[in-house]
């Protein structure tokens, strides 16, 4: 596989996984700050560090040249569908200005980069 697409799944797991462990290690001063429960920090905490899990195993694959084409369609769709899903528990959720904000960017973040894998990664899967 390319350097981009190595690149790009490696951002994608790191991003998940950055993410994941820092609200799930500060869920309670992050909860105050976004206005938020603890377990719902902690709820889309664990969603981000299974997604990362799972990028990740595609990322470490991606160096071999063994990311099927099924495994990244599995990862598009994740990310794609993580958009609406960030949109609508912005638009629905009590969270502060903050806590809206943070599900917004995590939601275009996320999809932003479903479509660069779409594009640059998927043509190169087997």
């Amino acid at each position: 596989m390319s350097r981009l697409a190595r690149v790009l799944l490696a951002v994608d797991s790191l991003g998940a996984l950055s993410v994941g462990a820092v609200c799930l290690l500060a869920r309670e001063p992050i909860a105050a700050l976004e206005g938020h429960a603890p377990a719902f920090v902690a709820a889309l905490a664990l969603v981000n560090l299974a997604y990362g899990a799972y990028s990740g195993a595609l990322a470490v694959r991606s160096f071999q040249g063994l990311v099927s084409r099924r495994a990244l369609d599995l990862l598009i769709v994740a990310n794609v569908s993580w958009t609406p899903i960030c949109l609508a528990l912005a638009l629905l959720t009590s969270g502060t200005l903050l806590g809206r904000a943070h599900l917004l960017l995590e939601g275009f973040y996320v999809g932003a980069l479903g479509l660069l894998e779409r594009r640059f990664v998927r043509p190169e899967c087997r």
